[in-house]
């Protein structure tokens, strides 16, 4: 007769399937660690347990834990879950900062296989890096290159799931902010909304409150308001610090275009805490520069005002 404590990995493996749809990192890493240590005698089971732990890692912004758990996994994942598995790494090191090497891995990516969809997500993931983690990517040179790699994937976008189709209007939008039509990347950004599930909307919300306040130089229309606080209410529903923080860092930008820097230096500190439990070291840093300039403007600003009330006590 077994233990009545023996341990089953599928009953684990599937309450963890259960609790990342649910969002709940706790009670998914308590029951993905028991699946894959109950899974040490099957190698099935190993792959599919280590192949879960590390999308969750992914899906939970955990981007050094899951590095150090992508290793593991890919001694019993192959085909086109290695694939995703070495795709989740180059995003892995993106977050993180090492902008080249996830740049690296993804263009390796795209000699590994000839299979259509695995090869969009590759090329979306180039594209990213030019946009989105290569800060030089106001050079046309990074521009270009991931446009190159967008019209590829876009030759298939009827085929493609929702997922997918989404992400690529979005990288299209970011193309045509950096390009500074700003009306094209709206349309593209609006455009995408159809393909998205509401877990996904955060993303599209900041980026439209962005659009919507670079577009007028002037004013804050009420759409930037509205996504903001659309971005900010799914971000924490969806436990999104990703989202939260750049919906607060765009908080801050509305702050500044009205004159008040108290307030956006306190949702920069806010946006900084959501970036570093995100594990989003490009961002965060953004942020830090972005307090450095607030606050280097003030002194000068103040030095200014000093300046000119001794010349007039002279």
């Amino acid at each position: 007769m077994g233990s009545m404590f023996e341990l089953f990995p599928e009953k684990y493996y599937e309450e963890a399937k259960k609790m990342l749809k649910k969002k709940d990192f706790v009670d998914f890493v308590s029951n993905i660690s028991i699946a894959v240590e109950t899974s040490r005698n099957s190698k099935e089971m190993l792959a599919k347990t280590t192949y879960l732990r590390v999308k969750g890692l992914i899906t939970f912004n955990q981007y050094s834990k899951a590095i150090n758990s992508i290793e593991e996994a890919l001694q019993y994942n192959f085909g086109a879950e290695a694939f995703e598995l070495k795709k989740n790494k180059g995003v892995a090191k993106g977050f993180l900062g090492d902008v080249s090497k996830a740049l690296k891995i993804f263009k390796e990516l795209v000699t590994e296989t000839e299979e259509i969809n695995l090869l969009v997500g590759a090329y979306i993931n180039i594209a990213w890096v030019h946009l989105t983690l290569n800060k030089s990517n106001s050079e046309e040179r990074d521009l270009e290159e991931a446009k190159y790699y967008l019209d590829l994937v876009n030759e298939h976008f009827d085929i493609l799931s929702n997922r997918l189709k989404w992400k690529i209007l979005n990288n299209y939008s970011v193309y045509y902010f950096y390009k500074e039509e700003y009306e094209k990347a709206i349309e593209m950004l609006e455009d995408s909304i159809q393909y998205c599930e509401e877990i996904d909307l955060p993303e599209i919300c900041n980026n439209l409150a962005e659009l919507y306040l670079k577009s007028d130089e002037d004013a804050v229309c009420e759409k930037v308001n509205e996504y903001l606080k659309k971005a900010e209410t799914l971000g924490t529903k969806y436990n999104n610090n990703l989202a939260l923080g750049k919906a607060f860092y765009t908080n801050a930008m509305v702050n500044l275009r009205e004159e008040q820097i108290y307030s956006a230096l306190d949702n920069l500190n806010v946006s900084f805490e959501y970036f570093q439990d995100a594990e989003a070291q490009v961002y965060s840093l953004e942020c830090v520069v972005k307090i450095n300039e607030i606050m280097n403007n003030y002194k000068l600003d103040c030095l200014k005002s000093m300046k000119k009330r001794l010349e007039g006590i002279s």
